[in-house]
């Protein structure tokens, strides 16, 4: 698989679609983004319109787990977790992962594991992590 070169001077967003093996790239302006799991790139490489675009989808995915915490037991709320904010948030992420603005990405994950686990906001999620 060939992987092509990339110049970063005069692009302001860089849209990686993966489509099957093959990474479907073009650039767009920031006024006509596609709404779909694409990696969102600006010619600085801090990755924030991405973490932008995935936060909200974040955000449902953990209402979602906290109003089915008292109806689903644990099994039930993995699998969602895994289904909604697992995919999203895992998108890329060895790609923006070192970027200062993941640590909102991280933080919700850190508010999912706590719903799921019955624990208190301000718990430490290390201990939960290992369980789950």
């Amino acid at each position: 698989m060939k992987i092509p070169f990339l110049s970063f001077r005069h692009v302001l967003i860089l849209m990686c679609s993966f489509l099957g093996n093959s990474p479907a790239i073009r650039t767009q302006t920031p006024g006509n983004c596609p709404k779909r799991n694409t990696l969102q790139i600006d010619n600085h490489l801090t990755w924030r319109n991405h973490i932008d675009q995935i936060s909200p989808k974040l955000s449902v995915a953990c209402y979602m787990v906290r109003q089915m915490y008292h109806i689903c037991n644990n099994d039930t709320l993995r699998s969602i977790y895994f289904a909604y904010f697992h995919s999203i948030a895992s998108s890329g992420i060895i790609l923006w992962g070192i970027s200062t603005y993941s640590r909102k990405t991280f933080t919700l994950q850190k508010r999912i594991i706590r719903i799921m686990m019955g624990a208190h906001p301000r718990t430490s999620c290390r201990d939960l992590f290992k369980k789950n």
